[in-house]
């Protein structure tokens, strides 16, 4: 923080934008349950980066912003960090022309019941409102259901009212359907924890209710059950398991870090001895929403976005005969913990340092390097980190007037392996039988060819160069 506050200036430049749609319901949270303990000039902030300078990518100085917001650099920078700590903005730092520029990424609000069931919002809000204040907003944002036990419901349907044509509806016309296609296909994966939809928390909760386990202790480690599900694929059976084991039964205590170390305890025997199989239970593929990538990228997009990063992690490294570290199962949840991208594409950055740029193991700082370069650029789906990879790949193969060359160009010379293993060939088939000898044999062989394939591709781009 204190780098970033020497770096502000008057001059300095910066680009804000929007993640996802802002409601009505947003501006209410914002006001309502945000304002009292952001203070009003954070949220003078927020809504003036949004309605002033989320326009394009235009780039615009802070003088310009202070003029708008009438107040003092310092004050400005102090209304900042309180948006950043409410999770409501997210700024980035990059320089041009030797000037710094900050890129303000506004974040809507969390939605009401999200807010009152986070324990850092909430408890917040108290302390600023009182009990009773607290319990009137609580109230003012309870949806309560009508009883109309003497009512006689006589709203109309949608047909009742309007008549569409059958023909059109039986054949709908063609602006319909391109439109429907174009917002499916720009539609990112979600990267919230708080948004994971293959994970019934209400079925763990069910499950636990009959146990010793405290649910209130339950929904306050919400957010480290989802990162463990989303980093390694647990599901709501084996997840019940672990949170039994890791609540004490005499005080019915659970302990998060023991809970960690069970889940990484459990990662690690699955892996001695390094087993043949590759593929294990994952919740259903899904299947690439944009097939503008050549077959075998599909069948990588399709496959990424089938496993957990660690699972799949683990894939890669037992089709190359290695094991999945801990220091690597650490990087990979620090990444998820980030909630910077969705799953598929940290199974993407994965499967580039490891297939791509043939490196044994992750390499935090070359992660984090990428990451910090689809952050800037707002990759958000697979097709687009692909996309992203390829471009730099013609960067970097350019004949360059100079031997210096940027670091991400190195990091992104390599092409996207066009010949999978065959583990990704057929994602949607799971194996649970172990390898023969012959055919270990036989995974050997193609995997030493696949080596040698890369190091003759990599002399021939030297000789081309």
């Amino acid at each position: 923080m204190e780098n970033s506050w020497h770096q502000l200036n008057l001059r300095s430049g910066f680009v804000a934008s929007v993640t996802g749609w802002i409601t009505d319901l947003d501006w209410q949270v914002l006001a309502q349950l945000y304002t009292p303990f952001i203070g009003s000039l954070s949220a003078t902030v927020y809504t003036t980066l949004f309605w002033r300078f989320t326009s394009g990518e235009e780039l615009q100085t802070h003088a310009k912003l202070q003029e708008a917001l009438n107040v003092s650099l310092q004050d400005f920078y102090n209304a900042r960090l309180r948006l950043e700590a409410a999770g409501l903005l997210t700024t980035r730092v990059s320089e041009r022309d030797a000037q710094p520029v900050f890129y303000y990424q506004l974040n809507p609000p969390v939605d009401p019941g999200d807010f009152f069931n986070d324990d850092l919002l909430s408890v917040q809000l108290l302390s600023i409102v009182g009990e009773s204040e607290y319990q009137r907003l609580v109230d003012h944002f309870t949806v309560v259901p009508e009883s109309g036990n003497d009512t006689q419901n006589i709203t109309k349907n949608f047909l009742e009212v309007f008549h569409p044509s059958d023909q059109q509806l039986n054949q709908l016309p063609d602006p319909v359907l391109k439109g429907r296609h174009n917002l499916t296909n720009n539609q990112p994966e979600s990267n919230r924890l708080d948004q994971v939809d293959d994970f019934d928390f209400q079925l763990l909760g069910q499950m636990l209710e009959k146990s010793y386990i405290n649910l209130d202790q339950l929904n306050a480690q919400r957010q480290l059950i989802l990162m463990e599900h989303v980093t390694y694929g647990i599901d709501e059976i084996e997840m019940k398991r672990l949170i039994e084991t890791a609540t004490n039964i005499a005080t019915n205590v659970f302990d998060p870090e023991q809970f960690k170390r069970l889940v990484v305890n459990q990662f690690n025997q699955s892996q001695r001895p390094v087993k043949s199989e590759t593929q294990r239970e994952t919740t259903s593929v899904v299947q690439p929403k944009v097939p503008a990538t050549t077959g075998t990228e599909d069948q990588l997009i399709q496959f990424a976005s089938a496993l957990a990063p660690v699972n799949f992690l683990q894939a890669l490294k037992n089709e190359q005969g290695g094991y999945v570290t801990d220091g690597e199962q650490r990087v990979v949840r620090n990444l998820v913990n980030r909630q910077l991208f969705a799953p598929s594409l940290i199974n993407i950055m994965i499967y580039h340092l490891l297939v791509d740029e043939n490196r044994p193991t992750l390499n935090k700082n070359l992660l984090d390097a990428i990451a910090n370069d689809w952050a800037r650029d707002k990759i958000t789906t697979p097709q687009g980190a692909i996309a992203e990879i390829r471009k730099h790949q013609q960067q970097a193969s350019q004949p360059k007037k100079t031997k210096q060359r940027s670091s991400r160009n190195q990091r992104q010379g390599k092409a996207v392996t066009e010949t999978l293993p065959d583990w990704a060939k057929n994602p949607t088939t799971q194996s649970t039988e172990k390898l023969s000898s012959d055919e270990q044999e036989k995974l050997k062989s193609r995997i030493k060819a696949m080596r040698e394939s890369t190091k003759n591709n990599q002399t021939s781009d030297k000789e081309v160069r």
